[in-house]
């Protein structure tokens, strides 16, 4: 929890707007980069970005309507869903239904056959069970779930790569899962050329290394970036 403006508790998220592609090598799942071009190119290779959301929630052990059981366990957990059902719980929010004063119910909308529990329900409960806990262990709980936030929630999402190992990726997945070699002793094998690996129909120069064109402007991009970021 943190507070807003008027010191009511709200509810803490992180968002990781990523780049997956699974079933294929090499496999892709990485943090969009800062970087608006090669952001760009990444899309038109490995489709639209995917936002994900996360937080820490607090699971306590209940039956199978929901009921918290009576001297119930609980664990702290990560919950990391999409933007659609991050929405309808902020509008469960704006609706008046404060996360802090209310539990939320999390169900399974195909029961027991969505083994990856991908189709989830949100309903507020009446009442929030910590609320009604003592304040030292309200705290507890805070503290934990803010190591957590600042921790382990992190290494849900995606990894940021470097520009260069993102510009490999997408070599290898435009000429089919490995940048073709160069080959000293034979001269029929070159190196491909920028334009090829651009994604760019105008031919380039065969000496060229692969992708030089692009990876010379993402690099400025970069440089760019990060010189604004130090000022």
């Amino acid at each position: 929890m943190s507070a807003d403006p008027d010191d009511k508790p709200v509810p803490r998220f992180r968002r990781s707007d990523e780049f997956s592609r699974f079933g294929v090598e090499p496999k892709v799942w990485f943090r969009a980069p800062e970087n608006k071009t090669l952001a760009a190119q990444c899309a038109s290779v490995f489709g639209d970005v995917k936002p994900r959301i996360g937080t820490i929630v607090l699971r306590y052990e209940t039956d199978d309507k929901g009921t918290i059981l009576a001297n119930a366990g609980y664990k702290l957990t990560a919950l990391i869903t999409n933007v659609e059902k991050y929405q309808t719980i902020q509008n469960l929010i704006r609706g008046g239904w404060n996360l802090f004063d209310h539990d939320l119910l999390i169900s399974c909308g195909r029961g027991a056959d969505d083994k990856q529990w991908q189709h989830l329900t949100f309903t507020p409960a009446p009442e929030s069970f910590l609320r009604r806990a003592p304040a030292d262990f309200q705290a507890q709980i805070t503290a934990e779930a803010e190591v957590l936030f600042n921790g382990a929630l992190c290494k849900k999402f995606a990894k940021a790569l470097p520009d260069e190992e993102i510009l490999k990726l997408l070599g290898a997945h435009s000429f089919g899962g490995q940048l073709p070699m160069a080959n000293p002793g034979n001269p029929f094998v070159q190196q491909p050329t920028a334009s090829q690996f651009s994604g760019s129909t105008e031919p380039g120069p065969a000496s060229a290394p692969p992708g030089s064109a692009f990876s010379d402007l993402v690099a400025k991009e970069t440089r760019t970036h990060n010189q604004q970021l130090a000022v």
